[in-house]
């Protein structure tokens, strides 16, 4: 199965880190919400090379664990201790997971450096209430990598908020990283994209 097919398939099949019970699908509310946001767009998307999922913000580890099913890395980094820990304590025995405790810009920055021909997916979404390092993560995409990404940025509902960058910040930084670069506003997301040719 590619990539698109995996997501449907986990999304159909699969059991959610977040519940522990048979996922459930749109438009029911379900906590799945950044694989289904991937399948709804699914024939936009191209996921060519594409093997790694980089979350930026760990928070209890479901959402890596539910990407997991997809992709066979997952790194996902978590700058709180306490959330960190219970990472590895609910997901620390999924081999194709990397929790890294500490800045996610940082580490973010760190994994393009070391492989900037890599394509991955990648959701920023480390935030504390209206403290967000979008700005800092889209930069470090825009300088580090040589390919084009899937990105999703989440609760674009802040933006303009606390450190927030505004939204046209996000886009003059999205056009920089990558001029083939589209937008969807989705559900409270935004899904960056550069489309299938």
């Amino acid at each position: 199965m590619n990539i698109k097919e995996k997501i449907t398939h986990f999304l159909e099949n699969g059991t959610s880190a977040w519940t522990g019970v048979k996922n459930v699908r749109f438009p029911i509310r379900g906590n799945i919400v950044f694989l289904e946001l991937l399948e709804r767009y699914k024939e936009k998307l191209n996921y060519d090379g594409i093997q790694t999922f980089f979350e930026a913000g760990s928070y209890n580890g479901n959402n890596a664990a539910d990407f997991a099913n997809v992709f066979n890395n997952v790194i996902s980094t978590e700058i709180d201790e306490n959330m960190y820990n219970e990472c590895i304590e609910n997901h620390g025995d999924k081999k194709n997971i990397k929790f890294i405790r500490g800045d996610a810009s940082e580490n973010l920055l760190s994994v393009l450096r070391e492989s900037p021909d890599e394509r991955m997916v990648i959701l920023l979404d480390d935030h504390t209430r209206y403290d967000s390092f979008i700005k800092e993560e889209l930069e470090a995409i825009q300088h580090n990598t040589n390919v084009d990404h899937i990105i999703i940025i989440d609760d674009i509902n802040n933006l303009g908020t606390g450190t927030y960058p505004t939204v046209e910040t996000i886009e003059k930084l999205v056009k920089e990283c990558d001029k083939s670069y589209q937008i969807i506003c989705s559900d409270n997301k935004y899904l960056i994209y550069s489309e299938e040719q």
